[in-house]
């Protein structure tokens, strides 16, 4: 039998949890990018992850597997496997979160990175860790 002061105390975290957006029924960041993701026609699969960085800021990093016949249309695949993650973000008001970790996989061992995706990335030696959702919102028509 539990105590009344039990049953007070998980009434109370529940109402905590309920207030503060935590919820034991709603999906976390990575489940629901990682949803969106394996929605591409294209995609086989995707491991990604989400956390808070050293310095404080939100990243999204891990593998989205891509099937196609060439790497150009491998690369595409790829393109709309990261419109859905970056519009995603851009709905949960997330623009400064960084997505450079995201990397595209072919079966053969071809690697694709958002870098590939914008022409007006400075250099190919841009660093990934400065790629944020925004930086792609030009080329997914969001603003």
């Amino acid at each position: 039998m539990m105590s009344r002061r039990g049953i007070l105390g998980g009434a109370t975290a529940l109402a905590v949890a309920a207030l503060t957006g935590c919820s034991v029924l709603r999906k976390d960041r990575a489940e629901l990018i990682t949803d969106a993701v394996l929605d591409v026609d294209g995609v086989t699969g995707a491991d990604l992850t989400t956390g808070t960085s050293s310095s404080f800021s939100k990243f999204v990093a891990g593998t989205v597997d891509c099937e196609a016949e060439s790497s150009a249309a491998g690369l595409a695949v790829y393109d709309e496997a990261m419109r859905e993650a970056v519009t995603l973000l851009h709905g949960l008001d997330e623009s400064n979160t960084v997505i450079g970790g995201i990397t595209g996989r072919m079966p053969d061992g071809t690697e694709f990175t958002p870098l590939e995706l914008d022409p007006a990335f400075p250099t190919d030696d841009h660093r990934l860790d400065y790629v944020v959702a925004a930086s792609l919102y030009p080329r997914y028509g969001l603003a």
